[in-house]
């Protein structure tokens, strides 16, 4: 079983190859060249806002946890475990392991769970409350055809009451499913039903004594988010196609969605190359900037996935 799951990661990433070879390959590996030249040192922007949102995320972190160590620990900690989520086909969660075993010399294995949880839950939340403002930036952008913008706004309408119906639920995530699952009676999912309500009752238990800290990390990771939108933002501009912060937004919450559906995908290699060139060429932009702007994020992330391996993390530091 393994094996064949192996084999069907390894044909969906060669196929994810196959795609960014074949879209550079038509529009001419010189045209895309041209476009990585206009953006030049300018890349180095790119790469100081993809810090600071890895640090937004770290900082999010650090406030679920008690006595903490250095930040600089944790930073490192967390740029480690998320290059394994993006190598990884394990839908985006195949480093989380990796800060539960480098926490083991500062907390107790259940703190360690419990904090990495309450981390990924909050960045799974703060992901649902950006799609929502999204989709509803999107529709102001998306005004032609009508149709789209009509499909967008109930969309919205959905992701933004679905964090509410969380929050009210004092952070209960699995609660819905279990809800849901009562009318639907899915065999797998009633298997798990005791554990989705013990994790429930962490992130319940963790937001009713410790709110202040819910609400500080919350916020850093929706700024995590914007500072990716901020990335777009200047990424466009540097290649010589200005856009506004609003459909710079909309932009954002569409790659969000693709990067979850795409997930079991390492890094979603070619899933999100082919549909932000789909996306691009729809709503106008050049077939070039179409394939130059996801093949200069794919670079970034490549950059940070190399840091992330190389990084050195010592289990015993930063107390």
């Amino acid at each position: 079983m393994k094996h064949k799951l192996f084999n069907g990661h390894f044909f969906l990433l060669l196929v994810g190859l196959s795609l960014i070879f074949f879209l550079c390959y038509k529009l001419g590996f010189e045209n895309i060249y041209d476009s990585f030249q206009k953006v030049g040192f300018k890349f180095s922007i790119i790469l100081i806002v993809a810090f600071l949102w890895h640090l937004c995320n770290t900082y999010a972190w650090s406030f679920l946890l008690g006595r903490k160590p250095s930040l600089w620990t944790l930073f490192k900690i967390k740029l480690k475990a998320e290059t394994y989520n993006m190598i990884t086909p394990f839908f985006s969660s195949g480093g989380e392991p990796l800060r539960i075993f480098y926490l083991k010399n500062f907390y107790s294995l259940k703190e360690n769970i419990s904090s990495v949880y309450l981390d990924k839950t909050l960045h799974i939340y703060s992901g649902i409350i950006f799609v929502g403002l999204g989709t509803f930036a999107a529709s102001f952008y998306f005004k032609n055809p009508f149709h789209i913008r009509l499909l967008l706004i109930p969309i919205s309408f959905v992701f933004i009451s679905l964090s509410f119906f969380i929050f009210k639920n004092r952070g209960k995530v699995f609660f819905f499913i279990n809800k849901l699952n009562s009318f639907l009676k899915i065999k797998w999912l009633e298997m798990y039903q005791e554990k989705f309500v013990e994790l429930d009752s962490i992130s319940s238990n963790f937001l009713q004594k410790r709110k202040k800290d819910f609400c500080i990390s919350l916020f850093f990771h929706l700024l995590g988010w914007i500072l990716g939108v901020f990335e777009i933002y200047l990424l466009l501009h540097f290649l010589g196609e200005p856009i506004s912060f609003l459909a710079a937004f909309a932009l954002g919450a569409f790659m969000i969605v693709v990067h979850t559906f795409s997930s079991f995908i390492p890094g979603s290699l070619g899933a999100s190359e082919g549909s932000l060139f789909l996306l691009f060429t729809y709503v106008g932009f050049s077939p070039f900037l179409a394939v130059s702007f996801p093949l200069l994020r794919r670079l970034r992330m490549l950059c940070f996935t190399f840091i992330g391996v190389l990084i050195p993390v010592n289990p015993h530091s930063g107390s």
